[in-house]
């Protein structure tokens, strides 16, 4: 039995756990047990209460005799949505394979010892058509458990649905098994939120929210030629200069930028300076400048542009080699064939840089005639040795040492009289 406060002078009010009974006692006026009577309140604080009406049983005694009645209280339960309780945000880097999108959540629900649905999808960010939720769970087991799960890639949705119904708990193993991936290049950076509903049979919960950062990583440019061995025969000058092009299909692609900082096409084996040059001809596409540098045997192409516009310009790009002795190892030796390389690589508009597309350069020296220069004036012999060519040059651009040499004559040639 508890005792409460007076509620009014000369009377105390009881409670009786065992008779379930609340009462007064004290003698006074009618009109304070009235108003005792008014302020009685019943609540119940349960959230699965039992439905069985309810009998209260009001009495009043005098001194001489008690009168009772009583009234009925219909108990009409209120249906509790289920509940999430979820992780923490997290995060996730661009091609982290799949993760769970929470392994730990707990579904809830009061009232309800079963479930009859459930939700898990992108309720903000869904990067349409590159992420996907799965099951890590074996499709036999959902199904086992009288579960099947369907994946909508229009709504990012995946759901969870029983054949009648199916315990909390199945539903809470099945979630934790919900995994979330993006395979694609070049995905979008936004933040991606997901939602959670279950639907206990009468509503649909209030829907709960997980965060997860995305962190994107640049993919670099890739060159590809469409050859790994190129021919140059040599050509010399003073002839017209002739340059020719590297490759002129050669193909740049870059899965997550459109545009290009910069390029550069080098000579890295066998470059020999003032012999080999590189150029991008005249008129190549709008907004991008070439220079080269002859000290490493560099040609560079600035100015940020579309990726279209870098393959245009690398395709056009020509290599010529000015020497008549390329090639030449020690002086005197007869040149030989030699292989130079030439490496492309692109920069894109993050500033990070593409490996190299190499091109072998098979380069085929010519061999150069010597060139003698005579006087062609005539002179005349006054019976005495004479000097016929005192200024001759001789001269072999690609070799130093000759093998031989012959002088003969020609017209007027006196048999045994002239000798040289």
């Amino acid at each position: 039995t508890t005792l409460f406060r007076s509620w009014y002078p000369g009377t105390v009010t009881k409670y009786s756990y065992a008779t379930k009974k609340l009462y007064v006692e004290g003698t006074t006026g009618y009109k304070p047990y009235q108003f005792w009577f008014r302020s009685i309140k019943f609540s119940n604080n349960g959230d699965n209460p039992v439905t069985t009406d309810r009998t209260i049983n009001l009495e009043v005694c005098s001194p001489t005799v008690c009168v009772r009645n009583s009234k009925t209280i219909t108990v009409k339960p209120v249906n509790d949505k289920a509940s999430f309780t979820l992780s923490a945000p997290f995060g996730y880097t661009e091609l982290d394979g799949k993760v769970y999108v929470d392994a730990n959540a707990v579904i809830k629900d009061v009232d309800t010892p079963t479930l009859t649905q459930l939700e898990v999808f992108l309720s903000s960010g869904y990067d349409s058509g590159k992420d996907v939720l799965s099951f890590e769970t074996d499709p036999a087991t959902i199904a086992g458990a009288g579960l099947t799960g369907a994946w909508n890639a229009a709504a990012g949705k995946l759901t969870v649905t029983a054949a009648t119904s199916a315990p909390v708990a199945t539903f809470q193993q099945v979630l934790r098994t919900v995994q979330y991936e993006n395979a694609f290049l070049n995905p979008s950076a936004a933040t991606r939120v997901f939602g959670f509903r279950a639907y206990d049979g009468n509503s649909w919960s209030t829907e709960a929210k997980r965060t997860m950062a995305f962190t994107a990583v640049n993919q670099v440019a890739k060159v590809t030629l469409t050859k790994t061995l190129w021919n140059y025969n040599e050509n010399d000058p003073p002839a017209v200069l002739v340059y020719q092009t590297l490759d002129d299909a050669l193909t740049l692609s870059d899965a997550d930028s459109a545009d290009m900082q910069s390029a550069t096409v080098q000579l890295t084996d066998k470059y020999e300076t003032g012999k080999d040059y590189l150029r991008l001809p005249a008129g190549g596409p709008a907004g991008i400048t070439a220079a080269f540098d002859a000290a490493t045997g560099t040609l560079t192409l600035t100015g940020s542009s579309a990726i279209a516009n870098y393959q245009a310009a690398l395709r056009t790009v020509e290599y010529y080699n000015a020497a008549s002795d390329s090639c030449a190892t020690t002086p005197g030796a007869i040149q030989a064939d030699c292989k130079k390389a030439i490496e492309f690589k692109v920069r894109d508009d993050a500033g990070e840089e593409s490996p190299a597309a190499s091109l072998e350069v098979n380069f085929k020296p010519i061999n150069d005639a010597p060139e003698l220069t005579v006087l062609t004036n005539p002179i005349s012999w006054t019976r005495k040795e004479l000097v016929l060519q005192p200024t001759l040059t001789v001269v072999d651009k690609d070799d130093l040492l000759l093998a031989s040499a012959t002088v003969s004559f020609g017209v007027g040639f006196a048999d045994r009289k002239s000798v040289v």
